[in-house]
């Protein structure tokens, strides 16, 4: 990189890691807070106080690359595939039941709407897997713009936080440890709401609840290759061209990552590059805060949030019958 390519990264560059890491910092504070919640929250919040600055947009564009890259690979030293496979078989199916429907509705809605396509597919990747994190990682994947990224952020944010209230504050909604866990696990859209509305109940409960969101994560490796494969096609209609098969090649290093420390081979400082993770892609979300765009709904007004809470419903609907169906 070039000395004047590096003078315009390094402004936006170092905004992201200083902020991203106060966000972890603020995080480490309280067991009820999420450093990638408060990553997100904190760069949405710096965005719309500083505006749109030209001299900070080179770096956060590049942070946002390089740190979502780098953080979902090193994420791979969490992802334990021995754990995921002692869950009950009835509970994956049901979070396998849950994805299925949260898209198929959160589409549908999107073009009964008349809301563009990528912001629904964006919308449907962060009900459904992992929030903000399957946001910022599926948006090449569909070549989702900066206004598809910032409604879908903002929307998943918002509802994924009401959501976390309403369920602390009723807890265990009349069901059992076990059952509160799967609902939690399977219905609200980040890991750390997750964990602060499992928290509510009890430790174990939080254990048992982030086990099965582990199990959601991992799904996010398969929505990447099956957006990116959907997308390749696309463009070979618009252009007459063979396009290749665009896999990508972190998501394949962040499942690889997975595998080796599930097979129990030892990863020297897994400790550290577990925080690493956490550190890192914390950073990355803050990018992705830091570029909404709150113009973009000017447009869209509200029909991305009503999307978003027919799609939340729904896996709110569907898990919790299967939950009285299956789980004890």
């Amino acid at each position: 990189m070039s000395t004047e390519k590096v003078a315009k990264v390094l402004p936006g560059l170092l905004l992201v890691i200083v902020v991203g890491y106060l966000a972890y910092l603020i995080a480490g504070l309280s067991l009820w807070l999420d450093a990638l919640v408060v990553g997100v929250v904190l760069g949405i919040i710096i965005r719309t106080v500083m505006g749109n600055r030209e001299v900070f947009n080179p770096g956060m564009a590049f942070a946002r690359l390089i740190f979502i890259q780098a953080g979902l690979i090193l994420y791979g030293v969490k992802l334990d595939f021995v754990k995921i496979f002692n869950i009950n078989p009835a509970v994956l199916a049901l979070v396998v039941l849950v994805q299925l429907a949260v898209f198929a509705v959160i589409m549908w809605t999107s073009r009964r709407m008349e809301l563009d396509e990528k912001t629904g597919l964006l919308l449907g990747a962060g009900t459904a897997i992992c929030g903000a994190s399957a946001i910022a990682v599926t948006a090449p994947c569909v070549e989702g713009e900066s206004k598809d990224v910032s409604i879908a952020l903002v929307v998943i944010t918002i509802l994924g936080a009401i959501g976390t209230i309403i369920y602390v504050l009723f807890a265990p909604l009349g069901l059992s440890d076990n059952q509160y866990a799967v609902l939690c696990a399977t219905t609200l859209h980040q890991t750390g709401f997750v964990k602060t509305a499992a928290l509510s109940v009890s430790e174990i409960v939080k254990e048992a609840a982030l086990s099965i969101k582990l199990f959601r994560t991992a799904m996010l490796a398969v929505i990447a290759v099956i957006l990116g494969y959907r997308q390749s096609k696309i463009t070979e209609r618009e252009t007459g061209q063979k396009t290749a098969f665009p896999i990508p090649w972190f998501v394949v290093a962040f499942v690889a990552v997975g595998i080796l420390v599930s097979a129990g081979v030892p990863l020297n400082y897994g400790k550290y590059a577990s925080t690493a993770a956490t550190i890192v892609f914390t950073m990355a979300l803050t990018a992705v805060g830091m570029d909404v765009n709150w113009l973009a709904f000017r447009y869209a007004g509200l029909r991305p949030l009503w999307v978003g809470l027919l799609g939340w419903l729904t896996a709110i609907l569907v898990a919790f019958i299967g939950i009285l169906l299956v789980v004890g």
